[in-house]
């Protein structure tokens, strides 16, 4: 599944590289590769959740960017449901799916600071 999935957005990269594209974009893919790459390494002691990983992604970048309640709240409702269906499925543990979380806000404040869309006071 990795090797597939990585080849994807390797193919991806190369497409993004030579169209016109913006920069945050690039740098989306360089952050895809990067936790690609650390999920696997990861994954040989600890199967982390991608799952939880992606919403913890998704809930930092758009309740960040909208900058609203509603959408904070949104965000945290969507991630909570994605992290407690995989404990309810029993496809992860609760370290499983909480290091997927830990690991995918911090990849998405990352990703914020690095494109500048962190708004400081």
């Amino acid at each position: 599944f990795y090797a597939i999935a990585l080849g994807s957005i390797l193919l991806g990269t190369i497409l993004i590289f030579v169209l016109d594209t913006s920069v945050e974009v690039r740098w989306m893919l360089v952050f895809a590769v990067g936790t690609m790459l650390a999920v696997m390494t990861i994954n040989r002691w600890l199967k982390i959740s991608f799952h939880a990983l992606m919403a913890a992604i998704f809930a930092v970048i758009i309740s960040v960017s909208f900058w609203h309640f509603w959408a904070l709240a949104l965000c945290l409702i969507v991630w909570c449901g994605v992290s407690w269906s995989r404990v309810a499925l029993s496809r992860h543990s609760f370290t499983e799916v909480a290091s997927g979380s830990v690991l995918g806000g911090a990849v998405g404040f990352v990703f914020l600071w690095v494109v500048g869309g962190l708004p400081l006071p």
